[in-house]
């Protein structure tokens, strides 16, 4: 197994610019005085060591994360109740019985950090728990118990351009531990790898759950709310680590639909096949029986324009489900910013994901006591320019400043 952190190549504007500092791990100072993005690369021969040297580089920023985060308190009170420890462990049944190279991934996780299995197996149910089980188990928490995921997409698919942008919005207390890993897993043969990928990691989670992607995808991540969840179904963050290892839309989709139990809760998943004109924004419905899905492809969108935020778009009509506070604000936003003026570049794109306009719930999320997301914040916005094959992640708001680091897509 290899893995190292290197200095980053930063392709920006067809040039090639040098970072000549090594990026920090450690960095205390504010996001405000400088931006840190580890960047690590994996070539290993199977998920475990895949996981294991995700959890021993990152093992400061896990070990902080799991002895700080409220969420991880959540998730320990909810095992440790005798109603919500049986539906844990069902979700791990399933997940040993479906998707077993998966959970090895996860134990390397857990290996490499010095966490137990179970807390770092919890973080891959968070969807599940936070928005679901935990508030039937304690009602008189509901709505104060986690910080609301904001997350905003902007998808643009048209002959002369190719683009979709991300905010990844979450709890302040993992803004400054995330990095992004490159990984190779080659099986029993070097010269051609078994699995190939990049993505935006949070610190003990598996990759996949925010952006992310192969030589063949580009997906995106939105934190969707049913009204219910299928305890039966293979956890939601299982299932987009899948993703990463598709080669299409329609196997994405297959993937999706995880059957013959379902997935384990509700998402939008914003997909782009690199290498042909096929781009769409799926929504996963979930309840108590099972899953679907609906895909919305590019071709039905009002000139090649489409965004999503974290609310359905397209709700079933057996299914109410919650809006995540503040979701459709900054979707009456998008609406606003291009009533008139038609979205046409990465620059446009990059103009509505750092829209700060909403003094209660921007677009771009900064740390204050004003906004609606008191502890949360956008951690990094992703511009992945499919027309020009290269990813441009942000670490400030993406319409004042240059990006942090500017990644070739996988060949």
């Amino acid at each position: 197994m290899q893995y190292m952190i290197r200095r980053a190549n930063y392709f920006y504007r067809g040039q090639v610019k040098r970072n000549l500092r090594y990026l920090s791990l450690s960095e205390n100072r504010t996001m405000s005085s400088v931006q840190s993005l580890p960047v690590l690369y994996i070539k290993a021969s199977n998920q475990f060591d895949v996981g294991q040297a995700v959890g021993k580089t990152f093992k400061g920023f896990i070990n902080d994360y799991m002895s700080d985060s409220k969420e991880v308190k959540m998730y320990r009170k909810f095992f440790n109740d005798p109603r919500g420890k049986p539906i844990v462990e069902q979700y791990l049944e399933t997940s040993e019985k479906y998707h077993p190279d998966i959970m090895s991934e996860i134990r390397g996780i857990a290996d490499g950090s010095g966490e137990s299995f179970v807390d770092i197996f919890m973080l891959q149910l968070a969807s599940e728990i936070s928005m679901c089980h935990y508030d039937v188990l304690f009602p008189s928490e509901a709505d104060s118990h986690s910080t609301p995921k904001g997350c905003t997409d902007v998808l643009v698919n048209r002959q002369s351009c190719r683009v979709i942008g991300h905010n990844e919005d979450w709890a302040f207390e993992v803004s400054s531990r995330v990095g992004i890993v490159h990984v190779t897993i080659t099986g029993h043969e070097e010269t051609k790898p078994m699995e190939q990928f990049l993505s935006y990691v949070f610190p003990g989670y598996l990759s996949g759950l925010t952006f992310g992607m192969n030589k063949h995808l580009v997906l995106t991540l939105n934190s969707l709310a049913p009204t219910q969840a299928n305890v039966r179904g293979v956890p939601l963050q299982i299932v987009v680590r899948n993703l990463l290892t598709c080669d299409s839309i329609s196997a994405c989709v297959e993937m999706m639909a995880s059957r013959p139990v379902g997935c384990g809760f509700g998402m939008n998943i914003n997909i782009a096949e690199i290498n042909t004109d096929k781009m769409c924004s799926v929504e996963v419905y979930s309840d108590k029986n099972g899953s679907s899905t609906d895909v919305h492809w590019a071709h039905d969108w009002v000139d090649g324009f489409y965004h999503h935020q974290n609310h359905y778009r397209r709700p079933r009509e057996d299914m109410q489900a919650p809006v995540v506070a503040g979701s459709r604000i900054r979707y009456e936003r998008v609406e606003e910013m291009t009533k008139e003026v038609p979205v046409a570049g990465v620059d446009d794109v990059r103009t509505i994901l750092g829209d700060d306009k909403s003094e209660r719930t921007p677009i771009y999320l900064t740390h204050s006591e004003k906004h609606s997301y008191k502890d949360g914040s956008t951690s990094a916005t992703a511009i992945f320019d499919i027309s020009n094959r290269v990813l441009h992640v942000y670490r400030a708001n993406p319409r004042h400043s240059l990006p942090l680091a500017s990644l070739p897509f996988i060949t």
